[in-house]
């Protein structure tokens, strides 16, 4: 089981959110698919209270949470992750495990809401 704390709010995790937002915001280049395809997942996640009270993490172009800043626990507390890609939204299982895909969707406001359920199905109180 997870705990997470809905009520929560983190400087250093609303510090990130906030970075991410900046990176991804979309340039005028359109061969930037990944700026395309990553600016509103974490738009989308950034605007679900659970989500951003969580530390928020990116690797190859997927988005991922954890309830540490640190990296050497990344991967490694099992939550799901959000892997964005042209049109493509994937919800994967424990990133760093196994990668089974649980949802594929073309809107990440779903792939968001997926993975929002799933923290809520997975808290302790």
């Amino acid at each position: 089981m997870v705990r997470v704390d809905d009520g929560t709010f983190d400087v250093e995790a609303a510090a990130a959110w906030v970075e991410l937002l900046g990176r991804y915001r979309p340039p005028d280049a359109a061969d930037d698919w990944v700026s395309r395809s990553m600016f509103p997942l974490v738009e989308a996640a950034a605007a679900v209270p659970r989500l951003r009270a969580m530390y928020p993490w990116t690797s190859h172009s997927s988005l991922n949470f954890s309830l540490s800043q640190s990296f050497r626990v990344w991967g490694a507390e099992g939550f799901p992750g959000i892997h964005a890609g042209p049109g493509l939204y994937s919800v994967v299982a424990a990133p760093w495990r196994d990668g089974r895909v649980l949802l594929e969707t073309g809107d990440p406001v779903a792939a968001v809401t997926f993975v929002d359920r799933w923290f809520r199905d997975h808290a302790t109180a």
